[in-house]
Formats: structure tokens, sequence, C-alpha cells
């Protein structure tokens, strides 16, 4: 059964909450908690440091292989070469070879400058050239000849 102020009650049950929530608490109730930012000098520096350890570490690595290639180690030996690090353990060759990896696909992604850009004109332009030559084409082989050869 539905009562007619049954939806006031409920609005001022809402705003007596809301009324002693602001009265006890204050408006810090209704303020969003602080934000504390992070500079982005900062990020940046930590990302720098981290690609800075990470080079010195792939150059230790790369040392070692070379130390154990010229002590007169085998293939199989130098796949087996194995460390700890941070309580992992690392298959040099294997780490090796995916940072020849990684290393290829950042230097694919770098920007590369260009003396022109291709802009949408020379799109219009390659699309306009393409249906004529499609057209011609079309017509060439639709031309009637007059009569069929057996």
């Amino acid at each position: 059964m539905h009562f007619p102020y049954s939806r006031l009650i409920s609005h001022a049950s809402v705003g007596l909450l809301l009324a002693f929530t602001l009265l006890f608490l204050g408006e810090s109730a209704l303020l969003p908690p602080p934000l504390h930012a992070q500079s982005i000098a900062d990020l940046d520096e930590k990302a720098r440091r981290l690609e800075r350890e990470r080079k010195q570490f792939v150059k230790e690595l790369e040392t070692l292989m070379t130390a154990a290639k010229g002590a007169g180690f085998g293939e199989d030996e130098l796949k087996a070469i194995t460390l700890d690090r941070k309580g992992k353990t690392i298959v040099v060759w294997e780490f090796l070879e995916q940072e020849r990896i990684r290393e290829k696909l950042r230097a694919g992604r770098k920007f590369k400058p260009r003396d022109r850009y291709l802009t949408v004109l020379d799109v219009t332009n390659e699309l306009q050239s393409r249906e004529r030559l499609q057209l011609e084409d079309l017509q060439k082989r639709t031309i009637f000849t007059g009569t069929e050869e057996k």
C-alpha cells in the first residue's frame, strides 16, 4: 500500500541525516580526500635512473658473456649461465636476446622527421588518379569489337 506522505518522509530523513553529518563532522565530510601530487620531473628522473641502471646491467651481462667466451665456454654452457638478481633467477643468454629485440623495437618506434608529410590533398589526388585508371581499364575491357573470333 502506498502512503501519500512516504516520499516526503524519506526526503526529510535524508535531509536530517545530511544536517547531522554536517553538524558533527563539519564541512570536511563533504570534501573529497586531499590529493598529493607527484612532480612529473620526479617521475622522469626516476625513469631515467631506472633506464641507466638497466643499461649498466646489460653492459655487465655482455661483459660476462664475452669473458665466458674468451675462457673457452661452449655454446651450450653459455646458454646455461644463470644469475640471481633481486631474488629472481635470470638466464643471461635469453635476457640478452630479449634486450636485443627490445632495442630493435625501440629503434623502430623513434620519431623520424620527414622532409614532407602526407596531407589530405595528397590522399584525395591519389584516390582520384586510381579511380581514373580503374575507369580507363574498365573501358578497355568493355569495348565492343563487333565480331567474335572462334
